[in-house]
């Protein structure tokens, strides 16, 4: 090391660069500098301020003419640790080049052993970093900006959506009290249908009834009579009231069965299978599956009872077949009832065109079942039969 000092004072008076010094032109610029005035430099550093070995031996670069004025006590402060303890911290500092621009680079001194004027020095050129770290703050602000930008977008977006679920929730709470609303009215609409039906059954059987019951029990009492003409009169007018006694009873039922009431909508179902084939041929199956206890609400009962009455009754007017099938099925939170048939069938997609006839009494069931919170599916084709799905909540 010592011997590496001579030569670097040595050559330094003569104005050449060492010869080691190739070894680090591509890296570091190095410079001899004796009374703040450069006396060697490597072509790096020459290159750095741009000048020439011939400006280094004219003596025309100095201290004072590449360090700016500003960088004057951080540079003294710096020379005077360096002469107080042989060496200091690199330090960052601007070097003024030729064309006045600036340059930033890291300097290191250290003293040449026996000089007191004299000190070597490295320097790193900071330019590219400090490009670096100038992108990299420019791409962090951008970045920053993009992201405030992106944040008050976001902050919008969240914003019109808060208002739209709330819109939407406004609307779900309308609606489902509307529903409710709607609900409330089928339930009483059904209530009040069956209401009627019993109170013109009651006066079909407590006035009618009686009335011809009545009427029946004179004309028995003419049959009696001595006069073959009124005898013969009074038989008629007696079968005449008869049929008419036998009508009423069999339109109070269909009105108002009271097994209904009585039994339940399983046993009104029973009844209904009993009664169809009685009153038409029809064999009608019931199949009861999972349910041990149903306690549906009353007007659910009803509106139940008389769509599956109203889909048998269809079997006999448009299937031309003599038998049908009802399972009742216990689901999770739902009763299902399914009626099926393996009549003629027909084409669910004209259903809209049939209104008149199939069509009005099945669009009446899903109508009043969907008001009820239920629901009807239909499957049919035309010589495949017909499937009827009821689910009640």
């Amino acid at each position: 090391m010592c011997q590496v000092e001579q030569n670097v004072g040595r050559d330094g008076a003569a104005g050449q660069p060492p010869a080691y010094w190739d070894a680090v032109s591509n890296l570091l610029g190095v410079a001899v500098i004796r009374n703040y005035v450069v006396v060697s430099g490597n072509d790096r550093f020459l290159k750095m301020i741009g000048r020439t070995q011939d400006d280094v031996r004219s003596g025309g670069v100095s201290m004072k003419a590449i360090i700016p004025p500003e960088y004057d006590l951080i540079f003294a402060r710096s020379m005077g640790e360096l002469k107080s303890r042989g060496c200091c911290h690199p330090f960052e500092l601007e070097l003024l080049c030729s064309d006045s621009t600036r340059l930033g680079v890291l300097f290191a001194p250290s003293l040449l052993p026996g000089q007191n004027e004299g000190f070597m020095c490295f320097i790193l050129d900071m330019s590219v970093q400090q490009r670096a770290e100038q992108e990299l703050q420019q791409a962090h602000d951008q970045l920053e900006s993009c992201v405030l930008h992106r944040t008050a977008a976001l902050a919008k977006t969240v914003e019109r959506m808060r208002r739209e679920i709330a819109r939407r929730k406004s609307a779900e709470t309308s609606l489902r009290r509307k529903s409710n609303q709607l609900r409330s009215l089928a339930s009483q609409l059904t209530l009040a249908e069956y209401r009627e039906r019993s109170r013109i059954a009651s006066v079909l059987h407590d006035q009618i009834q009686q009335l011809l019951v009545g009427a029946s029990f004179r004309s028995a009492v003419l049959i009696k009579s001595p006069h073959e003409q009124v005898k013969k009169l009074a038989s008629e007018i007696h079968d005449l009231l008869a049929s008419a006694l036998k009508g009423t009873r069999t339109l109070t039922g269909e009105l108002s069965p009271s097994v209904l009431s009585e039994r339940g909508l399983v046993g009104g179902l029973r009844w209904l299978a009993s009664w169809m084939h009685d009153k038409f041929g029809l064999v009608v199956n019931v199949f009861i599956v999972k349910v041990q206890d149903l306690s549906q609400p009353h007007d659910m009962t009803v509106l139940l009872f008389q769509s599956v009455w109203e889909l048998l009754f269809n079997v006999v007017k448009h299937a031309r077949t003599k038998a049908a099938d009802v399972h009742v099925t216990r689901l999770k939170r739902s009763l299902r009832i399914i009626v099926t048939d393996k009549g003629q069938g027909f084409d669910v997609r004209r259903l809209n065109r049939c209104r008149k006839s199939r069509g009005m009494g099945l669009f009446s069931i899903q109508e009043r079942l969907a008001m009820m919170g239920g629901s009807m599916r239909i499957v049919s084709k035309p010589g495949k039969g017909s499937r009827f799905t009821l689910i009640a909540p």
